[in-house]
């Protein structure tokens, strides 16, 4: 060995494949995936080295941590070795005097895979996270040598839960379809990731030609209502509105835009465009299929952006929809996805979607299949270390390192997706307290999910489900006919409807998610089928969720708020990127996409450097 100086050497002696050793004194960071740690004296020969093989890890004071060779007679005093390490996840050799009062040597620490490794850290494991982990696999030049992602739960997909019991009926508990992928930039990225996933032959479709495509109802004075499915019904007028909707949209083109481009609620905009009815019975009754929540809080900027922009430049929502047709669709800026990812091949999928004019999708065995499928894709990739039970306790930015405390340890960072709700964010972020205000001011909704499954049922409404606008005195959001939607998926002589109650009316009807009483809420959507579908006999078989915090609630103002999170993390330099729901989009179209184009951006920004 070396008696040079230098801050560091490699142990060529070492059995490992990997050793380093620093100078008393000197910081020993300490990568994920911590395998052995050794000791040796300044005058030991080379290649004698004491395997602390029963090193653990205690607490001295609640604040910092050490790792510590175990007090063993049969090892003389004088050989004992005590290295302190603070919480930030780096070791600092104890150059003073150690537990046995003897000057700590020179000393050495081994890992799996070496102290140079780069590691990005992801947290969460709903959609967002194993999108933007599956993204960094693909990635040629992938910067990072590990990926790491920490999931709180025993399962991975988030809100995403597809229940599939014993008899193959699917009570899904989130999210259920995905809109059409010639809808958006995003729904064409969702499908485009079933395809690189393998998934085609599973994607079940309902076209536009379907019942549960063309049949959408609300519940409004004790009746189920069929909203204009096509432009003739749209010109006579149909109950609950006392006009015709031709009424509202021409008399919408005669209304002046507002002078400024300030952020509204979705309730003035509508209100102030369409009038009231349009507004309470279906955009009220829309958003809170969408987003569980009040109209007159929700952000027109963050929820209908397009509509506001038509306004803003055609001076009508109506003119903007119309002019959009007859503009030639720009290419969509990727960050050059082709030179991050590889070129990508025409989607087949997307041609037969827009052939078969698919209105909504899903998979065969629940949309839950699409996040199994990341999660095996991940599981092939040996960077990847997907950590389930791990909770993450706190982050702490140093330099442009960031250091990852969980509940069984710490992890250096080079780079952190989170992909968490906002306020959960705040809480673990340390040394950022304008940031952490901004994220925690973000809000969401806590929605209860009811699926039912019913026994030789004769209910012969066909459609997707019906919404309740929020000025009706009902609990319920709205019911889904989930075997309607997909016959496919009927076991028997079984009917499925999924019922949805709460939003931001929850705590005002329930009281505390976290002590309401799951069967009272059962017993109110087995009674609103009764009432609102006339369904009098009991369900076989029910289940519930109570989706506590589910849906981020993007009130007026929000994409100020967010804008100002995302300048904060530039001006800071921080090692992170902000994924999921709280921030730009509440569908999962919006999350794939998202974590996808944060993936490509940053690979690119840090390979350019």
């Amino acid at each position: 060995m070396k008696k040079t100086g230098a801050v560091l050497e490699v142990l060529k002696s070492c059995p490992v494949k990997y050793s380093y050793y620093r100078r008393p004194g000197q910081t020993l960071v300490a990568p994920h995936g911590i395998r052995r740690l050794y000791s040796t004296c300044r005058t030991a020969p080379c290649g004698t080295f004491k395997h602390l093989g029963k090193a653990q890890f205690c607490t001295l004071s609640g604040t910092n941590c050490c790792v510590r060779q175990p007090h063993n007679s049969a090892i003389p005093k004088d050989n004992r070795r005590f290295f302190s390490a603070a919480k930030s996840g780096k070791y600092f050799l104890n150059g003073g005097t150690s537990c046995t009062g003897r000057y700590v040597g020179y000393s050495h620490f081994s890992t799996t895979s070496g102290t140079e490794d780069r590691t990005v850290v992801i947290i969460g494991g709903g959609i967002s996270g194993l999108t933007a982990a599956y993204y960094l696999t693909k990635v040629k030049n992938l910067p990072f040598d590990k990926i790491v992602l920490y999931e709180s739960s025993d399962r991975l997909g988030g809100w995403i839960n597809s229940l599939q019991l014993d008899d193959g009926t699917i009570f899904e508990q989130g999210p259920r379809t995905i809109r059409s992928p010639t809808a958006t930039p995003a729904a064409r990225a969702t499908i485009e990731l079933v395809e690189s996933l393998g998934l085609v032959d599973d994607v079940i479709a309902v076209t536009s030609k379907e019942p549960a495509a063309k049949n959408r109802y609300i519940y409004v004075d004790g009746k189920l209502h069929a909203l204009p499915n096509s432009l003739f019904k749209t010109l006579s007028k149909q109950s609950p509105f006392s006009k015709s909707l031709a009424h509202y949209v021409f008399k919408e083109m005669s209304i002046p835009a507002k002078s400024t481009s300030s952020d509204e609620s979705v309730y003035d905009f509508f209100s102030r465009r369409f009038g009231a009815e349009v507004t309470n019975y279906a955009i009220g009754a829309l958003c809170r299929g969408i987003y569980a929540a009040d109209t007159k809080l929700l952000s027109m900027k963050a929820c209908f952006p397009s509509l506001l922009e038509a306004e803003n430049k055609y001076g009508s929502v109506i003119k903007g929809i119309l002019g959009s047709l007859t503009e030639k669709t720009k290419p969509q800026n990727v960050d050059s996805a082709g030179d991050i990812l590889g070129p990508n091949g025409e989607s087949r999928m997307l041609q037969r979607a827009k052939n078969e004019r698919w209105s909504v999708w899903s998979l065969q065995e629940g949309l839950s299949q699409l996040p199994v499928a990341l999660a095996s894709e991940l599981k092939r990739d040996h960077r990847v270390d997907v950590q389930l039970n791990t909770c993450c306790k706190e982050v702490n930015f140093r330099g442009s390192k960031a250091i990852v405390q969980t509940e069984k340890g710490c992890v250096e960072a080079d780079y952190i997706f989170s992909s968490i709700y906002a306020k959960t964010l705040s809480q673990l972020l340390t040394g950022v307290s304008k940031l952490n205000s901004l994220l925690h001011s973000i809000q969401a909704v806590t929605v209860a999910v009811v699926n039912l499954e019913y026994s030789d049922l004769e209910f012969k409404v066909e459609g997707f489900g019906h919404l309740v606008p929020p000025d009706q005195p009902s609990n319920v959001i709205g019911v889904i006919y989930d075997s309607c939607s997909f016959p496919d998926r009927v076991v028997g002589n079984r009917t499925v409807f999924t019922c949805m109650l709460g939003g931001t009316w929850f705590k005002e009807q329930f009281g505390d998610p976290d002590k309401v009483d799951p069967d009272y809420l059962t017993s109110l959507a087995i009674s609103a089928l009764q009432e609102q579908l006339g369904i009098t006999q009991p369900p076989c078989r029910t289940y519930i969720g109570i989706q506590k915090d589910c849906i981020p609630l993007y009130r007026v103002g929000h994409t100020e708020v967010v804008h100002e999170i995302f300048q904060q993390c530039k001006e800071a330099s921080l090692p992170l990127s902000l994924l999921g729901s709280s921030y730009k989009g509440v569908g999962v179209p919006d999350c794939i996409f998202n974590a996808k184009q944060e993936v490509i951006r940053i690979v690119k920004k840090i390979n350019s450097n």
